[in-house]
């Protein structure tokens, strides 16, 4: 949940105004949206190669994992993770 979610959560469940304090939250929250969006934008596109390097990091750390038993034994199982 958003800091903003949670503050107007946080202020209705008690009956109140909200802060100063989350009032300035939400404020550093919403000047901050065009980072989150690139952010976002960055991750979406290099999806592909941070799943790749991420599955080949977990093979080399957990070998067993693509071993006979493990949960992505094969090639067809080894290619879902």
């Amino acid at each position: 949940m958003s800091i903003v979610s949670n503050s107007i959560i946080n202020a209705d469940a008690e009956a109140r105004y909200l802060s100063p304090g989350e009032l300035d939250q939400i404020k550093a929250f919403a000047t901050g949206g065009q980072r989150r969006l690139r952010v976002a934008q960055i991750l979406s596109e290099g999806r592909e190669r941070i799943v790749k390097q991420a599955g080949s990091a977990l093979f080399q750390r957990r070998p067993d994992v693509v071993s006979p038993g493990g949960n992505a034994y094969g090639d067809e199982m080894t290619a879902t993770c």
